[in-house]
């Protein structure tokens, strides 16, 4: 059983953990992901706000999951590649943060219950988020040059009542999908 503190993979390195990797109750943990990670069991991390950062060119072994554990944790997604993620692997991230200038797409993975996170933040870049997701609480912020797309035609997203929506990039509601922002779906 390996104890997470601070771990950063980089392009070209590898690692390798058995049983997985588990978190501690004594503070924030920072898993950093541009190299390989071969693991057999979920990533697990513990009390404290937790960062989960993953690169476009990462290669993360398949079948296992993430989770944020308690407090409130960062998923993170970086590198200027292109790359899609189903969010049931990833459990308890309540800020979604994109950096770089990839193309990151999301997918919530169940049309009848929405990916809740708290925050979703686009610096650069495009982020594009698929299906049924509720954002509560905090500020979602796309800045000068970053693109936000959200739904796929599939699904309502909701950006929830007191919640901000900055957007000084650009905002795409695509193929027919609609947001509900403040109780109002547009």
């Amino acid at each position: 059983r390996i104890i997470l503190g601070t771990l950063e993979i980089q392009a070209g390195g590898t690692y390798h953990a058995g049983d997985g990797l588990f978190g501690s109750d004594f503070g924030s943990e920072r898993l950093i992901i541009a190299g390989t990670l071969n693991v057999s069991g979920d990533v697990a991390f513990g009390m404290g706000e937790d960062l989960l950062s993953i690169d476009t060119g990462a290669t993360i072994t398949p079948g296992f999951g993430f989770d944020g554990g308690g407090d409130v944790d960062t998923l993170r997604l970086t590198g200027t590649g292109t790359r899609t993620e189903d969010m049931s692997r990833f459990q308890s991230f309540e800020i979604v943060e994109k950096k770089d200038t990839g193309i990151w797409t999301l997918i919530s993975p169940d049309p009848a219950a929405p990916v809740t996170v708290q925050s979703v933040k686009v610096d650069t870049g495009s982020l594009v988020l698929l299906g049924l997701w509720k954002i509560t609480g905090n500020t979602t912020t796309v800045l000068s040059g970053a693109t936000l797309t959200i739904g796929d035609g599939s699904a309502q997203s909701a950006i929830e009542e007191d919640q901000d929506l900055e957007v000084f990039g650009e905002l795409r509601v695509s193929n027919n999908g609609k947001v509900t922002v403040a109780g109002e779906t547009r």
